[in-house]
């Protein structure tokens, strides 16, 4: 008799396991992949800048000749930089932003950003996967623009969550150029790769940039 029910409690809870692992590895009729950049994801841009956010919480490191601006949307904190020496469409855009919403699951929340991005007639999501920037748990999406007036573009979307938090930062890299379009974005990745949250943001002193 004992047996019985533990053998039923074995098949209901392998039968749990599966279901949850089939919700994690689709999300709104997509598979979830792993990395996108296949190729070796190297440091092109060896002469670079500190860029730490106005209010301490988190740092990347930036080209150096690269421009960039901080809170460009007054409702979103963040940070967009780029190369101005040359043609963006040609380099392409690094961009931060951080949002506080009502989820605490990185899941949960890019669950619900795959939903919005799909119902778009903007956006059609090319693919979504799983994987680590710098150590921390990330899911990325990648998109292309149809309706943009800049020009048709591709960006990839890195989903970040601050320490189980209701805050999460969306590391993106856009792309204008649609040839060799995945060795630039592994090019980018080099960048996102520095990112990092600033765990203690109130012991932080220092300025924006450090050369």
């Amino acid at each position: 008799m004992f047996r019985n029910i533990a053998a039923i409690i074995v098949i209901a809870l392998t039968i749990i396991i599966n279901a949850c692992n089939i919700k994690q590895d689709n999300i709104n009729g997509l598979k979830l992949t792993e990395d996108f950049c296949e190729c070796s994801i190297e440091n092109l841009y060896p002469d670079r800048k500190l860029f730490i956010d106005c209010d301490h919480k988190f740092s990347i490191e930036l080209p150096k000749d690269w421009m960039f601006i901080e809170n460009l949307i007054d409702t979103v904190k963040g940070v967009v930089a780029s190369d101005t020496t040359i043609n963006f469409y040609k380099n392409g855009i690094v961009g931060i932003c951080e949002y506080h919403t009502h989820f605490t699951s990185l899941l949960d929340y890019f669950t619900a950003e795959v939903k919005n991005h799909d119902s778009d007639n903007e956006y059609n999501i090319v693919e979504i996967g799983k994987i680590n920037i710098n150590g921390l748990e990330s899911f990325w999406t990648l998109y292309e623009a149809v309706n943009d007036e800049f020009g048709n573009h591709k960006s990839i979307i890195y989903y970040v969550q601050r320490n189980k938090s209701d805050t999460f930062y969306l590391l993106e890299t856009t792309i204008y150029e649609s040839e060799n379009y995945k060795e630039k974005f592994c090019q980018l990745r080099s960048i996102i790769e520095t990112f990092k949250i600033i765990t203690e943001p109130n012991k932080q002193k220092q300025t924006n940039v450090v050369s």
